[in-house]
């Protein structure tokens, strides 16, 4: 179970790396046009929802492990 969880925690640590690069894309003037920006902010929107709902599951499971114990 340990492997399973070293794999959510990775791709969690990978989605906020792609957040932040998404981010500093933003800051840094790299959508050139408003269609760029929705697309870059529906990017983050998405990725920020999907390690929130990882993050809430590997959470749920180290209690429920924990439960078992």
């Amino acid at each position: 179970m340990r492997d399973e969880q070293s794999a959510g925690e990775r791709l969690s640590l990978w989605m906020g790396d792609q957040i932040q690069m998404h981010e500093n894309a933003i800051t840094h003037g790299g959508a050139k046009t408003f269609e760029e920006y929705r697309e870059i902010c529906g990017v983050i929107r998405g990725l920020r929802t999907a390690k929130s709902e990882l993050d809430n599951m590997m959470r749920n499971w180290e209690i429920a492990s924990e439960l078992d114990d």
